[in-house]
């Protein structure tokens, strides 16, 4: 079962999107060409929505300037083009409300690689996880941009937040499942493609240091915990947590390196979203710290020390009930 989800019948469907990375576009098994911009844009955001899209939707994030009028004729325009960019012109599914996809004839990596993540969630098994790990070649839609349309643009830095923010929890639930099962070959893989994303997250370098050391290769241990603080004082000008200093004296005693059973890693790309649009900069231990006080106590936290500049911006803090950020 596992071995087909998220990919059953895609032999049988046509229409083959692969969007996290470049976007390529299949129809059966040969590239399809779809030569107009917008009509891509459209294409892709259609591909990757689970549910029918409204059609006033669909003008406010393609035409949020104009009136209603003009912009459901753009909008009737664009679902033209796409049909006719379709060797199946029934695949693109139009009524008087909704525009979708018909899902029985297309297949598309990112719905996939979603469905893939949340049942290896549940069932935790390895390979359901590396089939969802195997699908994210990159970015959501890497070096495609919509030109002069801030709402797709708005939309498109949203998604790709959220599926490198799966990505990233993905690996991080990975590894600590290998580790579980003392598979450190694949749990030192996916702490490696971890930190080529999110360099800054201190517990995946921690464990990192760690895994190296069960593995029987001290010396790449020690490289490691070396490369962890030369990157925490290049960035934020800080040193190694306690925690992480302990996993590097036991290596370096010839101890077995003890850690924390279950990972605190927060991926940057989704942990602020829903509060700010300002990018998170910090280390996940230390935020986890902070909301966790800030949330159970219901204080304020500020900040002005010199020494704190890098979460001067960052901070939550709880002002009228809402956790929010900045400075008072």
């Amino acid at each position: 079962m596992i071995a087909n989800l998220g990919h059953a019948l895609i032999s049988e469907r046509p229409l083959h999107l692969s969007l996290l990375g470049t976007p390529v576009v299949y129809w059966e098994a040969e590239p399809l060409s779809v030569s107009r911009k917008k009509v891509r844009a459209l294409l892709y955001y259609l591909a990757s929505t689970q549910e029918p899209t409204s059609r006033e939707q669909l003008t406010f994030l393609f035409w949020p300037d104009l009136d209603e009028g003009t912009a459901r004729r753009n909008l009737s325009h664009l679902l033209t083009h796409l049909r006719r960019a379709l060797p199946e012109r029934a695949i693109l599914q139009v009524t008087e409300e909704n525009v979708y996809l018909n899902p029985e004839r297309f297949w598309c990596d990112v719905l996939s690689f979603t469905e893939l993540c949340a049942h290896a969630g549940i069932w935790r098994r390895i390979e359901a996880f590396e089939q969802a790990i195997s699908l994210y070649r990159g970015l959501f839609l890497e070096g495609f941009a919509l030109d002069d349309n801030p709402e797709y643009d708005t939309w498109l830095s949203r998604k790709r937040r959220t599926l490198e923010g799966l990505y990233l929890e993905t690996l991080a639930d990975t590894m600590q499942v290998c580790l579980d099962r003392e598979i450190y070959d694949k749990a030192i893989a996916c702490a490696e493609r971890y930190l080529r994303i999110d360099e800054l997250s201190e517990d995946i370098h921690r464990h990192l240091i760690a895994l190296y050391a069960l593995s029987g290769n001290r010396s790449a241990a020690l490289r490691q915990f070396e490369r962890c603080a030369a990157i925490l004082e290049r960035e934020l000008n800080v040193s190694p947590l306690p925690e992480t200093r302990a996993v590097y004296q036991a290596v370096l005693e010839g101890r077995s390196p003890l850690l924390a059973k279950t990972l605190s890693t927060i991926p940057r790309s989704t942990l602020f979203e829903q509060y700010s649009p300002i990018p998170l900069i910090g280390r996940e231990d230390a935020l986890r710290f902070l909301l966790t006080n800030v949330l159970a106590s219901g204080g304020i936290y500020t900040t002005g020390h010199a020494s704190m500049t890098v979460w001067q911006h960052h901070l939550p803090i709880l002002r009228d009930g809402h956790l929010q950020l900045g400075g008072m």
